[in-house]
């Protein structure tokens, strides 16, 4: 990842990082925000970093879309290796590349816990409405079992998101983590900035974010 500039949008599964992508996309993010962000980068192409741990994604496939010299947009769910019972992001791929990064931009989504299991349970309980009442009896009683057996037989975890998120003290585990890694990461590359941001409302009213300021 040496020759590219990276804008990772980081933060947990539910907290508004497609949103805040989206919003990128239309330009439609606060003027305080936008400045912070590389110029042109509502342009770049969007990848999902996480493929590289859960479909053995390679670094080079990962950016296929980009141009050498040009940039590239990271949607990054910092909840996902705990999924897997990990907690040193080094053990991730795609942080570990990072580290050889020339120049990365983050912006870390951080919403106020209560906040965040509110949204994560609107957004899973919307999904679960949008699909048909077969479809949801065959992922709940087939599809879901199938899967906790293959990952017991692996000796990996069977929690889903949606459970750990009921955990007492999961999410102050998973952003301390988080921020212990970022902490590293900015001590490796020089060219590393990070802004933190959380869901707020807009001044219409809408669903926007708000800068609490650099990490």
């Amino acid at each position: 990842m040496s020759n590219r500039h990276l804008l990772v949008v980081a933060g947990p599964s539910g907290g508004g990082k497609s949103y805040f992508i989206d919003l990128l996309k239309m330009n439609a993010l606060p003027p305080d925000i936008t400045r912070l962000l590389p110029g042109g980068c509502a342009e770049w192409p969007l990848s999902e970093a996480n493929n590289m741990m859960k479909e053995g994604l390679s670094e080079d496939a990962l950016l296929a879309a980009s141009s050498p010299g040009s940039g590239t947009i990271l949607h990054y769910d910092i909840t996902f290796i705990r999924r897997l019972a990990l907690t040193d992001y080094n053990r991730d791929p795609f942080c570990a590349a990072l580290l050889d990064a020339e120049r990365i931009d983050i912006v870390y989504v951080k919403p106020e816990k209560q906040r965040l299991v509110q949204q994560f349970n609107q957004r899973r309980e919307a999904h679960r409405r949008s699909k048909r009442f077969t479809h949801l009896l065959w992922a709940d009683w087939i599809r879901l079992p199938l899967k906790r057996a293959r990952q017991r037989r692996q000796g990996l975890p069977t929690h889903e998101a949606h459970e750990l998120y009921d955990e007492p003290g999961f999410l102050d585990d998973c952003y301390a983590g988080w921020e212990v890694y970022l902490k590293k990461l900015t001590a490796t590359v020089p060219n590393c900035r990070i802004s933190i941001v959380a869901p707020a409302a807009g001044l219409d009213g809408a669903p926007s974010f708000v800068l609490q300021g650099p990490f």
